[in-house]
């Protein structure tokens, strides 16, 4: 491992006759090798190979790689593989077996010029960890995953992060049965007109902190029926969501919800939102929680409880709502009605 890491001046390099049958650890092996441009791997042996971890990271004037030869049966790890080699327009892995791989963490992450990506071979029945997978691939313009199956996966956190050009991912088969986060999943996928997770079950899931944060043309989300319970965190979850018109948000259990703030901030083309059961009880922040939802014309929640909010929020969590209508039970919000902005027109619940 880091082998020829760190050799920032060369430029290139002819390993065809290096005898590498015994290597067990190729891990960094040219990392930060930042002014390669020519790296000729034909020949290399890697049946024995278990750790590929940042390989050829931040090798950020590769524009190609030949891993035909490459042999991964072995292999445990491919986190960070190809991070940050942002020069790279294209890659053929169609050779990798990633049967016992455990970790795919960071593996694509910051390939800006990658703008497709071939992985229907990709075996993932073993991967446990694919936080930020394909993160801040800008380039990136259609994913299909659905060849993905993923009964062990636990960390989807930043997968698609910034995948700003990404139109489409197909994750019909994924499965988020023992998945514990999801944080910005999807944040900043600008280009993303619709996206369907109705298959994920995301019943370990406690958090969906900014989940779709500026998903500013997604106009369709499909959350399935499902019943998501334990819901803790909602924090900036559909923020800037701009192109959104409606989202049922029902299958929601928020009864143990601490922070919603932001959660739709932005949303400026919603309609409505159907969320008649979502309670904030137990909730201590909901700031600007609506801020900006200037197209919402009625919201009726029966649920919503604003006892343990600060009276310094309450102006915030309806902000910019010009054409709201809210109804609530007077008992519960006190405090929230007593500063509710001009503009909201409010309807009590009475039993």
């Amino acid at each position: 491992s880091y082998a020829f890491g760190n050799l920032q001046l060369i430029t290139s390099l002819d390993l065809s006759n290096l005898n590498t049958e015994n290597v067990v650890l190729m891990n960094q092996m040219f990392y930060r090798c930042t002014n390669l441009i020519s790296l000729n791997l034909d020949n290399l042996n890697t049946k024995n190979v278990k750790d590929f971890s940042s390989m050829f990271g931040s090798c950020n004037k590769l524009t190609s790689l030949n891993l035909k030869s490459f042999n991964t049966g072995k292999a445990t790890s491919i986190s960070c593989m190809f991070q940050y080699c942002n020069s790279l327009t294209d890659l053929d892995i169609s050779s990798f077996d990633t049967s016992l791989v455990t970790d795919m963490s960071d593996l694509f992450l910051g390939c800006k010029s990658l703008k497709s990506l071939n992985l229907k071979h990709f075996n993932t029945k073993n991967t446990i960890n694919m936080f930020y997978m394909f993160g801040e691939m800008t380039s990136l313009t259609e994913l299909d995953l659905s060849s993905f199956i993923t009964p062990k996966v636990l960390d989807i956190g930043l997968m698609f992060s910034s995948c700003s050009s990404l139109t489409s991912i197909n994750l019909k088969n994924f499965d988020t049965s023992k998945v514990t986060n999801n944080f910005r999943m999807f944040d900043g996928c600008k280009k993303l007109k619709s996206l369907d997770i109705s298959n994920f079950d995301i019943s370990l899931i406690t958090s969906f902190s900014h989940l779709f944060e500026d998903c500013n043309a997604l106009t369709s989300i499909n959350l399935g029926s499902a019943h998501k319970k334990n819901v803790q965190f909602m924090d900036n979850m559909f923020k800037g969501c701009s192109s959104l018109v409606s989202l049922d948000i029902t299958s929601f259990d928020t009864s143990e919800l601490l922070n919603a703030d932001g959660a739709f901030s932005g949303c400026s083309s919603l309609t409505s939102i159907k969320m008649d059961n979502f309670d904030t009880s137990m909730a201590t922040s909901l700031i600007s929680m609506f801020k900006s939802c200037s197209s919402l014309t009625s919201l009726y929640l029966p649920k919503f409880n604003t006892i343990n909010i600060q009276n310094t929020q309450m102006k915030s969590i309806f902000e910019g709502c010009t054409k709201l209508k809210i109804s609530v039970y007077p008992e519960k919000c006190s405090n929230l009605i007593s500063d509710l902005p001009s503009y909201v027109e409010l309807v009590n619940i009475t039993n």
